[in-house]
């Protein structure tokens, strides 16, 4: 039986499988892989060569047009900007000319000289309302300003736009709605409705009935089945970890949020405090709010800190009063606060959980206030939290901070029973207080993993490299926006290096090409990740040169972090010495030149140009080959000039003439060798760092890219391969079509000059040098 269906298999063309099983090399579970993989592979193949527009895409080439598209997009976005700057201001009437001929006008002269003596803004705003919305065609103004200034007419506006309309009370939003043809309401029924806390005159208080909810605008219109759409995203935040608890908790995880490379830190941190919480008399922290200022003030003291902008929030607005008069105690009259109060980027802030929806910082301050009294006894009384709907002021509290926040307390959490309420506010808090005490990772690692698999690209991608060393992991991120792989800084472990992107679900969830191959690289790029991308055909095509490259990437980037820390820290007396053995490829380093500024005028007297020329030499010392366009780019650099320019240009050419270095010429470019150099002997090259913007592929000398193409063919390769590879060893894989021909062309050349051979399949092979 056996026997046959082998036989059978051999004559439909298996019998390399049925071989290679035969002989004990597979198992059947691994035999069956093998062959869904070949049948798959096969058919996927016969069908992109039925399709050339899909058969020749390359990762770089995709790479590269979705580069333009982000360039082409931008420039649109900024001339549709001023072709509507350009539109509305051609509707702006000119009052000289218009005057004779429009009452509005003479209306509004006449109260503009006479300071609107008896005439209200309503009567002037009624009496010119045409003139009115071609002067100010967009108007800001609160529900109850409309009201106050604008005639009830029907459609006075196309459009009402209603922000933050959880916040606006039904019976005042009437009157704007009434004013326009159309409305959008744009709010968040999961965040704070209107209250009547600030209808109160002691708003002071912290008795749930003194919080009541008031009917709001947005969930009226949400009950009437009014049609609704959904923002997902979620941007505010700098760090996944200041939005995944809100997340989780209120939005059942539906908001799409960016994961950040230093991810598997919390920026949400918990400062357990041993004051007492003054339940019979002020109702205040005292202790807590000493050290919430003690906080601020020493972030504005601090060199780094300071340059991010600060908020603090608080529960009630006794404790809110308190920290705003000790905050004044302490910097009055000191002359450093007062000018670093002044010096901040946005104004600080203290405000309660009542009043701070809308509002948003780098860093929020977060004072729980209440807790254990002096007797060490504990209710469940959390003001607000206690009130139907209560966990919505918490999400508002826990969800204004971009960069950091920190959280003040000092309930023990290991005593918080909150089993005696039903209040969802107040349960959520103590959730959150649980988060706040865990700063190692905001999920845990098995629920990072979670979504991954080792038979899809990233699995295989993650098991090539870490087959290489490197600790790697996958779906990062804790909301349905992942990044597919991550590769962790091996002397950091709680920050990744590397982002890569394979095409997995975050990918193709996204519907528009400007999303997939744009946006998402360029939000993560702002929240600090160096990110790769690996397409499925570069990976079926070339499978060890995608590793290589990415493997590369990293090290570049190690690389250029060390030597930004070393710039930092300056030399070392007790340094090394390098050792003696090149590694390949050997970094480009630049020369060690100090700038000094010259006029474009002084670079082009001939009395200038026996230094200049000294200069150009050293430079060619130190960074030899170089081609003569880098040259001019290091010129332009040293002397501190603003470009390049062709006089800049054929000045450098006559100095160099005067110098007369050893050249040779590339493309009709000269290539400068420095004094100790043979081009006849060179066999190195140098790889460009991701820093070095100025040393394009084709400053390269050929001798350098023969060079590097012998590296590569330590195996055979075909020409796509070796071309693709060789662009990465030498720090430049973003390939076009120039550089690509250009490349083959220097491929060419080594193999007429017998330096690289070509066999019968068209793989190239390396020669052995005599």
């Amino acid at each position: 039986m056996y026997l046959q269906s082998k036989n059978q298999a051999d004559a439909v063309g298996l019998k390399l499988f049925t071989t290679y099983y035969h002989d004990g090399h597979a198992s059947d579970r691994e035999l069956l892989a093998a062959f869904e993989k070949s049948v798959v592979r096969y058919e996927l193949m016969k069908r992109l060569e039925n399709e050339p527009s899909l058969f020749n895409i390359t990762g770089y080439g995709l790479d590269e047009k979705a580069e333009e598209l982000g360039k082409r997009l931008n420039e649109m976005e900024t001339l549709e900007r001023k072709e509507l700057y350009y539109h509305l201001a051609g509707k702006i009437p000119n009052l000289v000319l218009e005057k004779t001929t429009s009452r509005e006008i003479g209306v509004l002269q006449r109260a503009l000289r006479s300071g609107a003596r008896n005439l209200s803004i309503r009567n002037l705003f009624s009496e010119t309302d045409h003139l009115l919305r071609r002067i100010a065609p967009c108007m800001l103004m609160s529900p109850m300003s409309v009201a106050q200034y604008l005639k009830p007419e029907a459609n006075l506006f196309d459009l009402v736009v209603f922000d933050e309309a959880s916040q606006i009370p039904t019976a005042e939003a009437i009157g704007a709605l009434g004013r326009g043809k159309e409305a959008i309401i744009v709010g968040d029924p999961k965040q704070l409705p209107p209250t009547s806390f600030f209808m109160t005159q002691n708003n002071e208080s912290d008795e749930p009935e003194a919080f009541q909810d008031l009917d709001n605008i947005l969930e009226d219109a949400l009950a009437l089945s009014m049609p609704e759409s959904y923002l997902l995203w979620h941007y505010r935040s700098r760090h996944e970890s200041l939005i995944s608890f809100s997340n989780r908790n209120f939005y059942e995880g539906k908001l799409f949020t960016y994961p950040s490379p230093d991810d598997m830190v919390s920026k949400v941190t918990l400062r357990k405090n041993a004051g007492v919480y003054e339940r019979g008399g002020a109702r205040v922290n005292r202790m807590e709010a000493s050290e919430v200022v003690a906080e601020v003030i020493r972030r504005m003291k601090d060199p780094i800190l300071k340059e991010k902008s600060i908020g603090i929030v608080t529960f009630s607005v006794v404790q809110q009063n308190l920290i705003e008069e000790l905050l004044r105690d302490q910097i009055h009259g000191s002359e450093e606060l007062e000018m670093a109060l002044q010096a901040m980027p946005e104004q600080l802030f203290v405000k309660n959980l009542e009043n701070v929806q809308g509002d948003e910082r780098d860093v929020i301050l977060f004072s729980v206030a209440y807790g254990p009294d002096e007797e060490g006894r504990m209710t469940m009384n959390f003001g607000p939290l206690n009130q139907e709907g209560g966990w919505r002021r918490l999400n508002v509290a826990v969800s204004r901070a971009r960069y950091e926040m920190v959280v003040f307390t000092n309930i023990d959490l290991n005593r918080f029973n909150v089993s005696p309420t039903t209040a969802r506010g107040v349960h959520d808090l103590k959730a959150f207080l649980e988060f706040a005490n865990r700063p190692i990772r905001t999920l845990s690692l098995e629920e990072i993993r979670k979504t991954s698999s080792s038979i899809n690209l990233n699995g295989l991608l993650a098991e090539r490299l870490r087959e290489r060393g490197w600790i790697v992991e996958t779906s990062i991120g804790t909301s349905r926006f992942k990044v597919d792989l991550g590769l962790v800084d091996p002397k950091n472990p709680d920050r990744f290096i590397l982002g890569v992107m394979c095409g997995g679900e975050s990918y193709r969830r996204a519907q528009a090409a400007y999303d997939r191959e744009v946006l998402q690289k360029s939000i993560l790029k702002g929240l600090g990740w160096e990110i790769e991308r690996v397409f499925a055909m570069d990976w079926l095509e070339d499978e060890e040169g995608v590793v290589e490259h990415l493997i590369r990437r990293a090290e570049d980037i190690l690389l250029m972090e060390s030597k930004q820390a070393l710039k930092k820290e300056g030399p070392s007396e007790e340094q090394e010495p390098q050792n003696a053995v090149e590694d390949r490829p050997k970094p480009y380093h630049r020369h060690s030149l100090q700038p000094r500024k010259l006029m474009m005028n002084e670079f082009l007297r001939v009395t200038n140009a026996n230094q200049i020329g000294e200069e150009m030499n050293a430079i060619i010392e130190a960074e030899g080959p170089i081609s003569r366009t880098l040259l001019a780019k290091r010129a332009r650099d040293l002397y501190e000039l603003s470009k390049v320019t062709i006089k800049m240009e054929e000045h450098l050419e006559l100095v160099m003439n005067k110098v007369r270095p050893q050249m040779t010429l590339s493309a009709d470019v000269p290539i400068y060798w420095s004094k100790d150099q043979d081009p006849a002997l060179f066999d190195h090259f140098r790889r460009t760092l991701p820093d070095d913007n100025d040393r394009e592929l084709l400053d390269i000398a050929p001798e350098e890219i023969i060079s590097a193409l012998r590296e590569v063919l330590t195996t055979p390769q075909t020409e796509r391969q070796l071309i693709r590879q060789t662009a990465d060893l030498l720090g430049h894989p973003q390939l076009s079509i120039d550089k690509e021909r250009w490349l083959l062309s220097i491929l060419n050349v080594a193999v007429l000059n017998g330096e690289i051979q070509r066999d019968m399949n068209g793989r190239y092979l390396q020669t052995t040098k005599d």
